[in-house]
């Protein structure tokens, strides 16, 4: 049984919404989810076959809270975080009117990158100005995410 791990990380409660709906997309098709919404580096773990980042982004381009406690605790001096080439993949929540649009999405693409894994499939940005369903953007970007995941195995 394939084992995904998502880390979520939210201003307002809306990328940790899109995280259950995936949660359960994901676990409805029969694969097993950790779903952390305040992540740790402990939630990196070896047995999990691929890694989902779930982000909004604050109104300067920065990460949530929670993102930015992460980071900084698979940074942390002494540690040596390594997902070992782990896939990944990343939906990030902006919105287009602000210059930093979907920001901290690319953020921790970069850092997956520095934790030594291997991204698969583009950046999902979903856009508070267009999607006017993101739920609905996201479901079907997972449902193809999933299929690039079996196919780059």
């Amino acid at each position: 049984m394939m084992k995904i791990t998502i880390l979520a990380g939210s201003v307002t409660g809306n990328a940790h919404r899109i995280a259950d709906a995936v949660a359960d997309h994901l676990k409805a098709q029969g694969i097993e989810v950790l779903l952390s919404k305040e992540p740790e580096a402990t939630d990196l773990q070896p047995a999990t076959d691929a890694y989902l980042v779930i982000t909004s982004t604050t109104g300067h381009g920065g990460l949530p809270y929670s993102m930015f406690m992460f980071t900084l605790d698979c940074f942390e001096e002494g540690k040596n975080t390594d997902i070992g080439g782990a896939p990944y993949g990343i939906i990030g929540l902006g919105n287009s009117k602000y210059h930093a649009f979907c920001a901290a999405s690319e953020e921790m693409d970069c850092a997956m990158q520095d934790l030594n894994g291997k991204r698969v499939g583009e950046i999902c940005k979903l856009d508070a100005v267009k999607d006017h369903d993101p739920f609905v953007k996201a479901l079907q970007w997972t449902a193809d995410w999933l299929k690039q995941l079996q196919h780059s195995a």
